[in-house]
């Protein structure tokens, strides 16, 4: 929820919620409604697919196609939970990037989502980085150029 937020939303939603609530009972749907009532924002997708699903972390590369600005990369998440996507960009130059997407990446779309990579290179590979996050299957986290 912080990486979706930020820091300074996050930390605004969770001391509203504290003050809100001290001294009473709350139930989880008072947190997640004082969250979406301070941040404006609706999150149920994010609040049904983290607590109340039976998802689970499985992501996938699936494509990557140029644009006119760089390239495209789709993502399909098998396991349906909205989690930060890190992706290491290899080059054909030898150099590699990395991007960082919040889970708001799967706001539109809970199944499949569509990364931008603005550059001018050429691109080798696109792979999920593995951090905090336990991929389900990792045979299919990266895209290759054949």
């Amino acid at each position: 929820m912080k990486d979706l937020l930020g820091d300074a939303i996050f930390r605004k939603s969770i001391q509203a919620f504290v003050e809100r609530w001290h001294g009473r009972h709350p139930i989880p749907w008072d947190l997640f409604n004082t969250v979406n009532d301070v941040t404006g924002r609706d999150l149920n997708w994010f609040w049904n697919r983290w607590y109340f699903s039976n998802g689970y972390m499985d992501l996938a590369v699936t494509g990557v196609a140029k644009t006119g600005s760089g390239y495209s990369t789709t993502l399909d998440n098998i396991g349906g939970m909205p989690v930060p996507v890190d992706l290491v960009i290899q080059f054909s130059d030898g150099s590699t990037s990395i991007m960082h997407e919040t889970p708001a990446l799967w706001a539109p779309d809970q199944r499949k989502a569509a990364v931008a990579i603005p550059t001018r290179k050429s691109i080798k590979s696109v792979a999920l980085k593995a951090g905090i996050w336990i991929d389900a299957d990792t045979t299919n986290n990266r895209w290759v150029l054949r």
